[in-house]
């Protein structure tokens, strides 16, 4: 048998990375992985084919 609870969640869920307060990291992380993505993509888009190099 399973109880439902009636009340209101408070705190943190422990979903196994990190702290559930720990935000400002998370958040820098996430930044610079998009950085780095949008970069990449930005150096493959403007890279010339091979056969307009010569």
């Amino acid at each position: 048998m399973y109880l439902v609870g009636t009340g209101n969640p408070s705190g943190p869920v422990d979903a196994g990375f990190g702290t559930g307060n720990d935000k400002g990291t998370q958040l820098a992380l996430g930044a610079m992985l998009l950085a780095g993505a949008a970069a990449g993509g930005a150096i493959k888009m403007r890279r010339r084919p091979a056969r307009a190099r010569t």
